[in-house]
């Protein structure tokens, strides 16, 4: 198979998002002494600089309490439920949805250099990306049919099977520029687009990904049985796991070990191999890794992935 990369995700803020058509209306923004106070389940938006959140009410006669001073560990008054419709594809929750109808248009300032970007989550037909730099103009363009063709081996289930779609799409090899415009167009046609995260950062290619990779779930749903034997499920998110194997030169041992250690709880996005991006690729951070030194020239590394939910 081929190498691994990973692509440390910048920071995305106010200054970075330079247009969106997405409004930022989900609920009405919130008043600290409302007449009359707010009730119980009533939900507001608070925007503010780098904030953009929506607050579900604990409590009626709700008023004078400031959702951002409350401790959302132990809320008493407010509880935080989400960043807002527009900025839920550039938190860092993959099942938060950004959510529009016919297309999601968004345009980002990635002051740093980047060379990667990953769209996950995505429920659209076609994406459009240009990449636009300071002096230069339009670097990159490209148009994306999202329509699968996985599990499609023959006439028959290329005609008959349910059209499948691309959930998730990398751009691994963006030109390298320092404060580019990024604009991003998913298209749906006259339905609903759906994007659950957009990442941008610099590549860094590990090693080869080696044949044994393994790919998992963590449900967190809970299961309950009554005493009279009545089974219920409370379904919960669920987060993908991946286990792989990589190979690297022994001279790249020192700067390997130094990569890795780097990336401990930081969140970023995994691509475990070209061939299979979309099941390969992980927004998360790893629970462990290990290095083998297995031979005189080339060692093993071995990296238990965990993604968000």
């Amino acid at each position: 198979m081929t190498g691994m990369t990973i692509i440390k995700a910048i920071q995305i803020n106010d200054s970075a998002l330079i247009a969106s058509n997405v409004a930022e209306d989900d609920y009405p923004a919130f008043v600290i002494d409302r007449v009359p106070p707010y009730i119980l389940k009533e939900r507001v938006i608070v925007v503010a600089a780098n904030v953009h959140k929506v607050f579900e009410s604990l409590q009626d006669a709700n008023s004078g309490h400031d959702p951002m001073l409350d401790n959302q560990k132990s809320p008493v008054w407010w509880l935080e439920v989400s960043a807002t419709n527009r900025w839920k594809m550039l938190d860092e929750y993959i099942s938060s949805q950004t959510e529009n109808v016919g297309t999601i248009e968004v345009e980002l300032y990635a002051e740093p250099v980047i060379g990667a970007l990953s769209i996950q989550n995505m429920e659209a037909s076609t994406l459009h990306l240009t990449m636009t730099a300071p002096v230069d103009g339009i670097v990159f363009e490209d148009t994306v049919d999202l329509v699968s063709d996985s599990g499609i081996d023959d006439y028959y289930e290329y005609w008959f099977s349910p059209v499948q779609r691309l959930t998730t799409y990398n751009f691994l090899e963006l030109p390298l520029y320092s404060e580019s415009s990024i604009k991003i167009e998913l298209e749906n046609g006259s339905g609903l687009v759906k994007c659950g995260a957009v990442v941008l950062g610099l590549p860094q290619d590990i090693g080869m990904t080696l044949y044994g990779l393994e790919l998992s779930r963590t449900d967190y749903s809970s299961v309950a049985t009554d005493d009279f034997g009545n089974t219920g499920v409370t379904k919960r998110g669920n987060t993908r796991n991946i286990a792989m194997t990589v190979r690297i030169n022994n001279d790249e041992l020192a700067s390997v070990d130094k990569l890795l250690s780097e990336y401990l709880s930081v969140p970023a996005v995994y691509v475990g191999t070209d061939i299979y991006q979309e099941a390969t690729t992980l927004y998360g951070i790893y629970q462990d890794y290990s290095i083998t030194v297995q031979y005189v020239s080339e060692s093993l590394v071995n990296i238990r992935l965990r993604g968000f939910i």
